[in-house]
């Protein structure tokens, strides 16, 4: 009982005091009673990590209200599917309402780029058409989600991204399915539930478009996605179709493989 009512205290000050004063929001943590107030903290951190990530290179405010739940795993079933659960999955969001599974060994690494995520999805849902945006191209939303966690939580442990880049260019080396059989909600997660690594595909895609690209496009093809598609909007803001952007990251990652410069990242 002591425990429930700290957490609820922490949670009560953290509304308060965790967001910079340029934000036109509140975001509020709620713990559930087995989540330590180190955790609790660094979720805290994440927030205000991610916050000023977006606001220094992005120019972008959070204008809504957000709860972020933390539960453990014992009862991640009140807020999390059976099939997302037994994928591991570790959150979800829905406008202004985040779902944290929070581990007794989960990392602050770990930590930081969950919550970094899953905020991700909110300014995404935020700028651009709420929870419809989401189910347009689940390849690139959940890639940009990655992406952008993976580069807010670096700081954390650097060594964390170069593993990041490692994975998804693993996955991508021995995914047999292409960009376009991942693109649709339906799609997504019939890959997804059938065990295949749709997130390391979707993560290089992400890494490949910005590594050719200036990053602030990302954003761009969001505004056209929500209006125009996710093929239509590939063609008008990086000039290719989903198929060519494929070809080009197999490309890529074999002349990588073969020439030793992702030899770092696949060692790692």
């Amino acid at each position: 009982m002591q425990k429930y009512v700290k957490n609820i205290l922490l949670a009560f000050v953290f509304t308060f005091l965790l967001i910079p004063r340029c934000q036109a929001a509140n975001i509020h943590i709620d713990p559930n009673p087995e989540i330590t107030n180190q955790q609790i903290q660094w979720v805290s951190d994440a927030v205000q990590r991610t916050l000023a990530y977006m606001v220094n290179n992005y120019d972008l405010l959070i204008d809504h209200d957000i709860t972020i739940k933390l539960v453990g795993r014992e009862t991640a079933s009140d807020v999390i599917s059976e099939s997302d659960l037994n994928n591991n999955v570790g959150g979800n969001s829905s406008i202004g309402k985040i779902n944290l599974i929070i581990n007794p060994k989960s990392t602050r690494y770990y930590i930081t780029f969950l919550t970094a995520h899953e905020l991700v999805h909110q300014y995404q849902m935020q700028e651009y058409g709420g929870t419809e945006i989401m189910n347009k191209n689940l390849w690139f939303i959940e890639g940009m989600a990655d992406y952008l966690g993976a580069n807010i939580a670096a700081p954390i442990d650097n060594s964390k991204y170069n593993s990041f880049v490692s994975t998804a260019t693993k996955r991508t080396i021995n995914a047999n399915y292409s960009l376009n059989n991942i693109t649709s909600k339906q799609d997504w997660k019939r890959h997804f539930n059938a065990g295949l690594p749709v997130y390391g595909k979707a993560d290089m895609s992400i890494i490949y478009l910005n590594d050719h690209f200036s990053h602030n496009l990302m954003w761009t093809y969001m505004s056209h996605l929500y209006n125009e598609g996710a093929e239509m909007a590939m063609k008008k803001v990086y000039g290719m179709s989903i198929s060519d952007l494929d070809k080009s990251i197999s490309g890529d990652v074999l002349n990588g493989v073969m020439d030793g410069s992702l030899s770092a990242y696949l060692d790692s």
